[in-house]
């Protein structure tokens, strides 16, 4: 799978990749996760976008060390996917 694939969520989402980024990969399909912001939610307890989806606003953005409000669309996001 592509680069381009895992961000637009393009192509097969049925393979597994191997790499150490792989976990993170799928928090970088939400608009404005990047690999940076994904490494920081991972090193907390939100791992996947079904994590992120549950997750408290508040918790979100102290673990990302980003707003509440950035944090709050984020999670909007995950629900939607």
């Amino acid at each position: 799978m592509s680069i381009w694939s895992k961000i637009f969520g393009k192509g097969s989402s049925s393979s597994k990749e191997t790499s150490p980024s792989s976990e993170s990969a799928e928090l970088t399909t939400i608009s404005g996760i990047g690999p940076g912001f994904a490494k920081k939610l991972k090193s907390s307890k939100i791992k996947t976008v079904s994590e992120l989806a549950a997750a408290d606003p508040s918790e979100v953005s102290s673990s990302a060390g980003v707003s509440e409000e950035r944090a709050k669309n984020w999670i909007k996001l995950a629900k939607k996917a």
